[in-house]
């Protein structure tokens, strides 16, 4: 289960202010995680070098140099050299850059004035405690043991948060409050969010700083953990770090949550309810289904303009990634597969001439180990546009269609990949 995330601001932190965001410098531990690091990392490093001709920015990092243990008198380092030192600090893992775009939402008030309103309701009626309370734990599906989690969650609560945590859970309001909390430990799961997604990152670091950064994590790992409970002690563990967390990112940010959740829901094709993010449906309203070794495979589907879902062999699958399931992703991964073979939304590929490279690279690798002979990909074409979300997290950098994510993803790799990827499998993190 998560441990809950220390959240005192670290001392060796830089904040520098640029247009249409913040970038943060401090160690990778003051990120709650090496892995929430690393996510921020490629979004931040072209941001260095016009540092450059920002003499503000530049003043700002002479004052914090010493503290960030970089290295030389900052008073006569020049411009250039400091960013040499400081990319190396990057490249080296002393030091992470993290940008954090400005919150650009209308639905976004974080004002201390704000009152957020009531969340978007009433949502399709999802799985309810009620209907699974006869069931043990081990028995319960993945989104019953969310809502199971949510509704221990108030008794480590007071005040106004609580009050209006109960309306969130509320029966006009709880199939969505799971889906949104659900598709998080998704996210977790399966990759295709690469955990949590950058603008909301931002949005929490307005928030609380990297103490909200931290809690978004915590928020993350904690619903993650829900899924994989297997009995009342682990949903207990899991509603108390949901607590710990929501107290850092107050209310706004969870109306936020929900609200962008919602949205994205419909983007796919979803009914906003639970089951629309649960662990057998497609985020364009087909079916992934569960593949057990030596289990039967639908057959290939449209399920939209220019895409298509087949079962392919994980062998045939090609990688965009060298290394790939950090932050205990590819461990319940693996206790996942192992108990319920193939449980989750299809990942995502794009045809290439010599086959599939997928972008949801832990899955796949973590399939291939376990033995599982066909897996859900829903295929794009090269130049099919990305998701409007995609875009908003900025999850493939600048990138506006499915070819150009596959390249920004593979050229990022250390070393870089060609853009067909590779049949070897990412390294992943040793079974604990």
């Amino acid at each position: 289960m998560t441990t809950s995330i220390a959240i005192a601001r670290p001392r060796a932190e830089c904040a520098i202010p640029l247009p249409g965001g913040t970038l943060v410098l401090a160690p990778p531990a003051a990120f709650g995680s090496v892995a929430a690091a690393t996510a921020f990392r490629a979004h931040a490093g072209e941001r260095l070098r016009p540092l450059l001709r920002d003499p503000r920015a530049v003043a700002t990092l002479r004052s914090a140099w010493r503290r960030l243990g970089l290295p030389g008198a900052p008073e006569r380092l020049s411009e250039r050299h400091m960013i040499d030192l400081l990319n190396a600090a990057v490249a080296s893992h002393r030091l992470t850059v993290a940008y954090f775009p400005h919150a650009i939402d209308p639905d976004i008030r974080v004002a201390s004035g704000f009152k957020p309103a009531a969340a978007p309701g009433p949502a399709a009626p999802g799985p309810t405690v009620a209907a699974a309370k006869a069931k043990a734990v081990r028995d319960m599906s993945h989104a019953e043991r969310v809502e199971a989690a949510l509704r221990l969650v108030p008794k480590y609560l007071s005040g106004p948060l609580k009050e209006a945590f109960l309306q969130l859970i509320s029966p006009t309001s709880i199939g969505l409050t799971v889906a949104a909390f659900a598709g998080l430990a998704a996210a977790q799961f399966f990759g295709y969010g690469e955990a949590a997604d950058v603008v909301l990152a931002g949005i929490a670091y307005g928030i609380a700083g990297l103490a909200g950064v931290r809690a978004l994590y915590q928020m993350a790992a904690a619903a993650a953990d829900a899924t994989t409970a297997k009995n009342d002690a682990d949903l207990d563990t899991a509603a108390k770090d949901l607590a710990d967390a929501f107290v850092v990112l107050g209310l706004a940010f969870l109306t936020i949550f929900i609200t962008r959740a919602a949205r994205r829901t419909s983007d796919y094709g979803g009914t906003g309810s639970a089951r629309s993010t649960g662990e057998t449906t497609s985020r364009t309203g087909g079916g992934g289904g569960r593949s057990r070794a030596g289990g039967g495979a639908p057959s290939a589907r449209a399920v939209g303009p220019g895409q298509t879902v087949e079962n392919l062999d994980p062998k045939e699958v090609r990688f965009s990634q060298n290394s790939a399931g950090g932050n205990n992703r590819a461990d319940a991964l693996r206790r996942s597969m192992a108990e319920n073979g193939w449980n989750g939304p299809p990942i995502d590929a794009v045809r290439i001439p010599d086959g599939v490279v997928s972008l949801d690279n832990t899955r796949v690798a973590v399939a291939r180990e376990q033995g599982i002979p066909s897996i859900p990909v829903r295929i794009w074409e090269p130049g099919d546009p990305l998701p409007q979300a995609m875009l908003d997290s900025a999850r493939f950098g600048p990138s506006q269609t499915w070819g150009e994510a596959l390249a920004y993803r593979t050229s990022r790799q250390i070393p870089p990949l060609g853009p067909t990827g590779t049949l070897t499998p990412p390294s992943l993190p040793g079974p604990k």
